[in-house]
């Protein structure tokens, strides 16, 4: 197909659909083509089935609802009877103000459509669910749950507190999105509540701001923000660093901010656009081990600024305590002659770390492209290798510089090493304007993401930053040096013409030291003479080569931790450095009558018995009546298996039966009960 026919068969697609910007990500997860419903019966279900211990043909080839208390990929194994992280938001239980700005999303084709958002504190976010299906909005740390959102209805959330808040889908797993909350550079104009909370009706107009007082002459001041901080070890929190410049005009700003890596790791960095958004980024901003560096300047006129430069995310590490200081260093401010202000007054911030650990995962820090230089060139960045650890999560960018010529279309496909490396997600930069129209086939398949976006709004300009972000994995078993090629690059402009002459430019990364840690179901094989955990987690150093174990309540349905002891047939969920291999277990001698299981209906985490694998019919052989599905947890992808084992013999494409799934010794699986029932081990 000829470029001019391709671009034109896009743009025919563009009048009959209407796309995000945002790439859908392929499902992961089982039970998105005929998904289960817990309160609404489906459509030809007579909803009997809700009230009974067996599953609907039509409505519930799915359990009732999936592992929500173990790892996800974007929000790994978090126990759910942990300490809530500190950057929460505030649920809209007061009147709300009639000049709250809100921002939709909807639901439909079993996605979050964008999947991703940006907005400032104070909005309101809508779900509406255009699906055929009910579905649910709940956040990761629990901070909002819409319970079950039928067809036709919606669920909103104000978010008062800056950060970044995942959620998801809780009836299907494979449904995620993303809230991303930065400081309001504006206060919106507020209503005094009424006494009984009455329905805001969507504002037809931006609120008007307050009038801001005018600053007075003192001293420019340069703070961390909050001063003081309290988390718990293994939470997730935001500082902003804030300027003050009274009446100063301010061009350029740069900021390094020192942290103590033995405490604390930086995840991200943002801008706050205080100088503008099409500000120019400083070359080699971004975070390093144990600092962060950040500059800007602005594209227009100097003025006094009064607001959020950045906004930096940080985990307190989960061994971490005391009150580790946020160290403001080199600090530089300059006004519109490029002269450096004097007498900056400069605040630094302080994390107290202390309570119940948290359990969170690690996030890469995304990179700051540089400027431009010039000619087209299609680059990988960061432009130097990327060193990760084995297991690592990290993020890679394709940016797009066209030089002086006009873009209208952009089609790149990246090839990785599949065997070592996973590809997560993909995210539009919005490169061509946050209406563009995407590309029909763009995603993730095994080895290759492809992504392209043609113009809709606005003629063809110069673009110069990034185009998608991609974040992939390295599996804990890989090791050496693997390229990220950029292949099949096509760039038009506004006649539909290709550009010609593209310098096209790969990225790679070195997968080597130390592996991260990440999470593994386990279980213990047969009785042991000895079932402390110093013996069977003997030779592995905690807080090294562990962190973190729990064993599963299916009763409470809830982690339960400290374990002191293992016992056969429980399943048992550990961080751990997935290269170590556990050591030897000595069987207990004499005789005894190998203990059951109680199994509950609901999930459950069973492990197997034996030292050999075994097919889950055997295995499960005396609950067969009482069991539906069983899942397991991919350690290398840190993501379920999309092949699920269904214990009927009526089953959804994709699956298979019990006969066929094969558990593995030493490993623990979700196993779904249908009702409560009794599993004994096959012998001692």
């Amino acid at each position: 197909m000829n470029n001019k026919l391709k671009i034109g068969l896009l743009l025919l697609v563009a009048a009959l659909i209407t796309v995000s910007g945002v790439a859908a990500l392929p499902s992961y997860a089982p039970g998105s083509t005929n998904p289960a419903h817990r309160t609404a019966a489906a459509p030809g279900c007579a909803g009997s089935c809700h009230n009974m211990p067996v599953f609907c043909a039509q409505c519930h080839l799915y359990p009732y609802a999936t592992p929500n208390a173990t790892a996800t990929p974007t929000a790994t194994a978090t126990p759910n009877a942990t300490a809530t992280p500190t950057a929460t938001a505030t649920p809209n239980a007061t009147a709300t103000p009639t000049a709250t700005p809100v921002v939709g999303v909807e639901i439909k084709n079993l996605a979050f459509n964008p999947a991703q958002i940006n907005i400032s504190e104070g909005t309101t976010v809508i779900w509406t669910n255009n699906d055929s299906l009910a579905h649910t909005v709940i956040s990761d740390t629990n901070i909002f749950n819409s319970s079950d959102v039928s067809p036709g209805q919606t669920f909103e959330f104000t978010f008062n507190e800056t950060g970044i808040f995942k959620y998801h889908c809780s009836i299907h797993p494979e449904m995620l999105g993303e809230v991303i909350v930065v400081p309001s550079t504006t206060p919106t104009a507020t209503a005094t509540p009424t006494a009984t909370a009455t329905e805001t009706a969507t504002p037809t107009a931006t609120a008007t701001p307050t009038a801001t007082a005018t600053p007075s002459p003192t001293a420019v001041t340069v703070s961390v923000s909050p001063q003081t901080q309290d988390v718990a070890p293994g939470a997730t929190f935001t500082f902003t660093v804030k300027i003050d410049s009274r009446t100063t005009d301010v061009q350029f700003a740069h900021v390094e901010l020192n942290y103590d890596t033995t405490n604390l790791t930086a995840n991200s960095v943002t801008s706050g656009n205080l100088l503008g958004a099409d500000a120019l980024t400083e070359p080699g901003s971004g975070i390093s081990p144990g600092k962060v560096k950040y500059g800007l300047a602005r594209n227009s006129s100097a003025a006094p600024v009064n607001g959020t430069f950045i906004t930096l995310q940080f985990t307190a590490n989960s061994n971490a305590s005391g009150k580790p200081k946020l160290d403001l260093d080199n600090v530089k401010l300059m006004d519109n002659i490029t002269s450096t202000i004097s007498n900056v007054t400069i605040n630094d911030g302080e994390v107290n770390i202390s309570g119940t650990p948290v359990s969170t995962p690690t996030v890469t820090p995304t990179p700051t492209p540089p400027p431009g230089t010039g000619g087209v060139k299609v680059y990988g960045f960061p432009t130097q290798t990327l060193v990760v650890a084995p297991g690592a999560t990290f993020t890679f960018s394709v940016n797009i510089d066209s030089g002086s010529e006009n873009l209208q279309f952009a089609h790149v496909e990246l090839n990785y090493d599949k065997t070592n490396l996973t590809a997560n997600t993909i995210t539009s930069g919005n490169l061509l304007g946050a209406d563009a129209l995407a590309e029909p086939g763009n995603g993730i398949s095994p080895g290759k993401v492809k992504f392209g976006l043609a113009r809709t709004a606005g003629a063809a300009a110069p673009v110069n930053g990034t185009f998608i972000t991609v974040q992939f994995k390295a599996r804990g078993s890989a090791s050496g040096i693997y390229v990220l090629d950029l292949a099949n690059a096509v760039l038009m402009n506004s006649t539909t013409s290709q550009i010609n002459n593209s310098q096209v430019i790969d990225g790679q990364v070195n997968v080597s030291g130390t592996p991260e840690l990440n999470w593994k179901f386990i279980s213990v094989p047969y009785m042991l003479n000895n079932a402390s955990i110093d013996y069977v987690l003997r030779g592995l150093v905690k807080g090294t080569d562990y962190t973190e174990l729990y064993a599963w309540d299916p009763v409470g349905k809830q982690w339960m931790s400290p374990v002191t002891n293992f016992t056969p047939l429980n399943g048992y969920l550990i961080k751990i450095d997935t290269s170590k291999t556990m050591p030897a277990l000595e069987k207990k001698t004499g005789a005894f009558i190998p203990p059951s299981l109680g199994v509950t209906k609901g999930w459950n985490l069973i492990g197997t018995s034996g030292e050999n694998s075994i097919a889950a019919e055997t295995m499960l052989n005396a609950i067969d009546d009482s069991y539906y599905s069983i899942w397991n947890w991919n350690v290398e992808d840190q993501m379920y298996d999309p092949v699920v084992g269904i214990n009927s013999n009526s089953r959804p494409s994709g699956s298979v039966g019990t006969d066929a799934f094969i558990m593995q010794p030493g490993i623990s699986y979700w196993v779904w009960a249908t009702k409560d029932t009794s599993l004994p081990a096959l012998g001692p």
